[in-house]
């Protein structure tokens, strides 16, 4: 297991430097579309569909929850 430890603590390093590295060479050769791109995530991210979602999917999970630990609990 420490072999495996010392593995990634060298590797993990340079995969995260050239995952950050590729999605900069990725913005920089797209730049002329990066404003339409941000304008396109915000108006998705912020709409009354998006916010229905949202709380529907909140409130199915309170459910989930609450149904779960009922069954935990029952015994």
């Amino acid at each position: 297991m420490e072999i495996v430890a010392r593995i990634a603590g060298k590797i993990v390093p340079v995969m995260a430097i050239l995952y950050i590295l590729l999605a900069l060479f990725i913005i920089v050769t797209n730049f002329s579309q990066f404003p339409a791109a941000t304008v396109l995530i915000v108006k998705s991210a912020f709409g009354f569909e998006q916010a229905a979602g949202g709380v529907i999917g909140y409130g199915i999970a309170q459910a989930m929850i609450k149904g779960i630990k009922h069954g935990l609990f029952s015994n």
